[in-house]
């Protein structure tokens, strides 16, 4: 069986603190998409991730998530969103992969999130953007804070 070759397609490195938002849009002729952040947020409250496909702000986004912190757990559900989001926690270096499974396909596009922070914590997610359309761009956002300087935000094309 062959093995599946990542092949990056797009790297952003923060170089500032005057960014809260990349995009992508030179997106073809792969099978799936990874998306990759090693993040920081310098928000007072930590700061949520904003994924969104080609440029759709509706509601058309849904997750299912659960998480650990430490000795505490949880799980939640959130439909009719405007993005696929997950968590940066306040000044603390997070990695988070987001798996784009078939993303030029004709059926709703399926999101596999691990979010990890070097607090222990780590989020597991599914998500779900409701549209038949290929994804021909992707824009990464943070909600009410910038990027930290050295923060880099990758995309991978997967053959």
């Amino acid at each position: 069986m062959p093995t599946a070759t990542h092949i990056p397609i797009q790297t952003y490195t923060i170089s500032g603190s005057s960014t809260n938002s990349v995009s992508f849009n030179t997106i073809s002729g792969y099978t799936d998409l990874v998306l990759t952040l090693g993040a920081k947020s310098n928000h007072s409250a930590g700061d949520g991730i904003m994924v969104r496909f080609n440029g759709d702000t509706s509601g058309n986004y849904s997750r299912t998530y659960m998480y650990g912190v430490g000795s505490g757990n949880g799980q939640g559900r959130a439909s009719n969103e405007t993005s696929i989001q997950s968590t940066l926690t306040q000044n603390v270096w997070t990695n988070t992969v987001h798996h784009i499974a078939s993303y030029s396909g004709s059926t709703y596009k399926n999101v596999l999130l691990r979010n990890d922070a070097q607090t222990n914590a780590v989020v597991f997610t599914t998500g779900n953007w409701r549209n038949t359309n290929a994804i021909t761009s992707i824009t990464v956002s943070l909600v009410n804070s910038n990027y930290t300087a050295g923060s880099t935000i990758t995309l991978y094309g997967i053959h």
